[in-house]
């Protein structure tokens, strides 16, 4: 009963993707799991959750990055969602298909880009915070949601090294295009400059090494995906 893709996250282990889809039969949203395998519909992640809240997020603006990720040991996944005019951070368990957790983000606007780290096991993701786009924080364990970039920049999405000691974002300063920008994770508000182009880089993410990113850019007046090898900045189309 699923058409259209508008989103997909692949597990820590590889095997399993999930997959922000349209079930045609139900009129709403889900999210299910295939296997890498041989592409075999698993389940439906979320089976009746749109029913009860006013839906998951859906990302149509590719510049605003994932729409949801996975934790750790893959028995988790995070996305937004919202109910009433307020949105809302979802913690759904993939074993279960039970919700676990539903943390309001108080004035927070157009959440978006969820990456859980690697080590520290807190959710980042960006968020419009006074009329800016900005990097946020939420610490499962003190409860607390925390703002970490206080720039001029407007951030749309990043991404967390697999060591988790780096952020790559894609930022634009006032009047300008959207670069890629990378940063210490306690100090984000001072990145270095990746791109500098009168174009849109997009949608950054570290390679499993964490030795190259990879993005997307309508340099060639369409998306395209290159590559930036961080140890000498070589940058391949």
């Amino acid at each position: 009963p699923y058409t259209y893709t508008f989103g997909h996250n692949i597990s820590p282990s590889g095997e399993l993707a999930a997959i922000l889809t349209y079930n045609i039969r139900k009129g709403r949203l889900e999210v299910i799991l295939i296997s890498m395998k041989d592409g075999r519909t698993i389940r439906s992640v979320t089976p009746g959750f749109p029913v009860k809240y006013d839906g998951i997020d859906v990302k149509f603006n590719p510049t605003d990055g994932i729409s949801f990720t996975w934790d750790n040991s893959g028995e988790k996944i995070f996305f937004f969602a919202r109910k009433e005019y307020e949105n809302y951070l979802v913690v759904f368990n993939v074993l279960t298909s039970k919700m676990e957790q539903m943390i309001k983000l108080k004035n927070i606007q157009a959440p978006a880009s969820p990456d859980y780290h690697p080590e520290n096991g807190k959710l980042y993701f960006t968020g419009i915070d006074n009329f800016v786009g900005s990097i946020f924080s939420y610490d499962f364990k003190s409860g607390k949601t925390e703002k970490l970039t206080h720039s001029k920049l407007y951030i749309k999405s990043l991404n967390i090294s697999p060591d988790g000691k780096k952020f790559i974002y894609s930022a634009k300063a006032p009047f300008a295009h959207y670069n890629l920008y990378m940063a210490p994770i306690d100090a984000l508000d001072t990145p270095q400059m990746l791109t500098n182009s009168d174009f849109d880089d997009i949608t950054p993410s570290f390679s499993t090494d964490g030795k190259s990113i990879f993005y997307s850019s309508n340099e060639l007046e369409s998306y395209n995906v290159y590559k930036i090898d961080l140890a000498n900045q070589t940058r391949f189309r």
